[in-house]
């Protein structure tokens, strides 16, 4: 029986999220684990994996990149070998946008769907996936320009990264040197293709080479011994450094640590900094750090997520009506944490 591989809930309030890409195609052999598709939601890009193997039947009305879907919609079945599966006709009214339908077969030699031409007219841009777009901005590729090898010609992540390797390519300078110079840079294991790129157009001679040979052996010289072993000094606690100790204790008796390391995008963030800058430098007005903003962000995310400022208590759980949030600052006098 044809499993159903419908649009996924990201999050418990997401309604609908934009598609994303395919990263399997028509007919290929899928199994457990093998990542389908893209989805993006209003916080995050996932890749979503099947949990069973077969034949991935993707429906030819389903969704382009960058459609919105709502959740539950199908999009595909994984089926057998030899299972045949039907589609819905697409819901016009939905306001999704979908491609057209395949047109019937018939013995005369195919002719191009008004979709089909839309998308590879010259006078349009290409399509492209999001997260193509991404990695074209993060490696400076001008996406505009390439062909896509995805599904109906859409530009892919891969054809991104093969239009940079073909830039970092052709961006390698020649490298120029004298006879005695090659030598010595091959003797002395020296890269003239390093030499090459922080002296473009230059012709490297034995000075060069020579100046780098000093470098290596300069960067490869054994370090320094150690001091002797001293013993260790030793300080009196403060009242304010005492109470610090105290009070972090408490803390973790009271609250869950947790740390969590992950990543982020901070173009928006870097942006908006960039924007207050130029908004209070000229009046020599202070201008908010990436603290000042953090701090806010924290204090969004608190506001909107309650169990988060709960606390451990006896027989019950307390939650905060308030937002407070401490900042640690490091002073000759110890650790202080404003509120």
């Amino acid at each position: 029986m044809a499993i159903e591989i419908r649009m996924p809930r990201l999050g418990w309030t997401m309604e609908e999220g934009a598609f994303g890409e395919w990263l399997k195609a028509e007919g290929d052999t899928i199994q457990p684990g093998d990542l389908l598709y893209t989805v993006e939601s209003d916080k995050a890009t996932q890749e979503v994996e099947s949990l069973d193997a077969g034949i991935l039947r993707i429906d030819p009305a389903g969704p382009q990149s960058g459609d919105m879907v709502t959740v539950g919609t199908l999009l595909a079945y994984i089926a057998q070998p030899d299972e045949a599966v039907t589609f819905a006709q697409p819901d016009r009214s939905a306001g999704i946008p979908l491609a057209a339908a395949p047109s019937a077969p018939s013995s005369s030699a195919p002719t191009p769907s008004p979709v089909a031409v839309a998308e590879t007219d010259a006078t349009t841009a290409p399509a492209i996936s999001p997260r193509a777009r991404r990695v074209a901005t993060e490696l400076g590729v001008a996406w505009q320009t390439l062909t896509g090898s995805g599904r109906t010609g859409r530009i892919v992540e891969r054809d991104v990264r093969a239009a940079a390797l073909a830039q970092q390519a052709e961006a390698v300078p020649a490298i120029r040197a004298t006879p005695v110079a090659a030598r010595m840079a091959q003797d002395a294991g020296i890269d003239l293709a390093r030499l090459a790129a922080e002296a473009p157009g230059q012709r490297i001679g034995r000075a060069e080479v020579e100046a780098a040979i000093a470098a290596q052996q300069q960067a490869s010289a054994p370090p320094q011994p150690l001091p002797p072993t001293v013993a260790a000094q030793r300080l009196p606690i403060t009242r304010v450094r005492h109470l610090i100790a105290q009070r972090m204790s408490e803390s973790t008796q009271t609250t869950a640590s947790v740390t969590l390391t992950t990543e982020a995008d901070a173009t928006e963030l870097v942006a908006l900094r960039n924007q207050l800058k130029a908004t209070f430098a000229p009046r020599h007005e202070p201008v908010p750090t990436y603290n000042d903003l953090l701090l806010k962000l924290t204090a969004t995310a608190l506001t909107e997520h309650p169990l988060l400022r709960a606390v451990w208590g006896e027989g019950e759980i307390t939650i905060a009506p308030g937002i407070h949030i401490g900042l640690a600052v490091d002073m000759d006098e110890g650790l202080l944490v404003p509120v």
